[in-house]
């Protein structure tokens, strides 16, 4: 726990403090007992609250007859972040969020506060994990910035956080700030916004272009090890851009299969919440917390087969290992969900179907 544990060191084990929802004593093993006493400096508590619940998980230190929580501050070198978070009260409902005023050891560097990670457990699937969000997003009692100054000064404090913000944290993930984006989540590169400068690209030489619009939370993710996963957003590839020049996994939900309460919408019937690791496994993880109840895919069940389509009018490539992959994974991805792969062309279907008032 304490290689793999960024805010912790073997100092913490000089006073470790145990509790539990009851009133009786804590009772340990003798080899317990003696490998504790090698370090620990014993101090007792006797504290009313049920400080299970109280408190979160994590190392904590007592000063000045207080418990406080323990984090590590990180710089966001890579400038991908727009704010960073103060530790939000996760147990306390409709508690809202604060930004934390905290520069890096570098000039005009953000300092990001980062908890401990936690062991995983059945009833928080999340937990342990680390996330930022695209400043798209709304959180109780922050305003909305779009990466853009006037829409900023214009914005109002949320009266609630995004639904799925909101899942991924009753999941047991902790929130640590909101990424950037290209200036009114629009197609301009972010290198061109003058607002605010644009995330840097660690991949390369680090100057090439994050893409957009969810450069932040690509950036983020492929920059520091610290941060599990990002939420960004989807609507013609905002998500799938970032997430290949920047070189990270990627996944957006298939339309309304997640909730888009809370997020601002560029186009509606195209706009989907993406997710952004650098761990295929924690994809799953989180985008089972996602499922909208509400969605029409979980109202209508189908039991037709799927249907993958292969659009003639690009395929097939030059490069012939090129195609070799795609073909390979097409035939891969049929077998696993038991669909058909159907080809046809989009300009000979137009030839076709023409109708009389589209003229030659």
């Amino acid at each position: 726990m304490l290689e793999n544990d960024s805010p912790l060191n073997s100092s913490f084990t000089d006073g470790l403090l145990f509790t539990r929802a009851t009133a009786f004593e804590v009772e340990f093993q003798k080899e317990a007992q003696e490998a504790l006493q090698q370090r620990n400096r014993w101090t007792m508590f006797s504290c009313q609250l049920k400080i299970e619940r109280d408190i979160a998980q994590g190392p904590h230190m007592y000063y000045d007859g207080a418990i406080w929580q323990v984090l590590r501050i990180y710089d966001d070198n890579a400038g991908s972040f727009m704010t960073a978070l103060a530790p939000h009260g996760l147990t306390q409902p409709g508690a809202s969020f604060q930004t934390l005023n905290l520069l890096g050891s570098r000039y005009q560097t953000l300092g990001i506060a980062v908890p401990a990670r936690t062991p995983f457990t059945a009833s928080q699937p999340l937990q342990g994990l680390r996330f930022a969000i695209k400043d798209v997003y709304r959180l109780r009692g922050l305003k909305t910035s779009l990466c853009n100054a006037a829409y900023l000064d214009m914005s109002s404090p949320a009266e609630k956080t995004a639904t799925i913000v909101q899942n991924t944290l009753d999941a047991g993930a902790r929130i640590v700030g909101m990424t950037k984006l290209s200036s009114m989540i629009g197609k301009e590169e972010p290198t061109e916004a003058v607002d605010y400068p644009a995330p840097f690209n660690p991949r390369g030489d680090g100057y090439q272009s994050p893409a957009g619009s969810s450069s932040g939370s690509a950036a983020a993710v492929a920059a520091y090890d610290w941060l599990d996963f990002a939420i960004g957003t989807d609507t013609t590839g905002s998500a799938r851009r970032p997430a290949l020049v920047n070189g990270v996994f990627q996944m957006r939900p298939s339309y309304d299969a997640a909730s888009l309460a809370g997020i601002v919408p560029v186009f509606t019937p195209w706009d989907a919440p993406a997710l952004f690791t650098r761990d295929v496994k924690i994809l799953k993880r989180v985008l089972s917390t996602w499922r909208n109840q509400e969605s029409s895919l979980t109202r209508t069940a189908s039991h037709k087969a799927p249907l993958i389509v292969y659009p003639l009018d690009y395929f097939p490539l030059e490069n012939t290992l090129q195609m070799q992959l795609i073909d390979a994974f097409l035939a891969d991805l049929a077998d696993v969900l038991g669909a058909q792969i159907r080809k046809f062309s989009i300009a000979s279907l137009w030839e076709e179907t023409r109708p009389d008032v589209a003229g030659g």
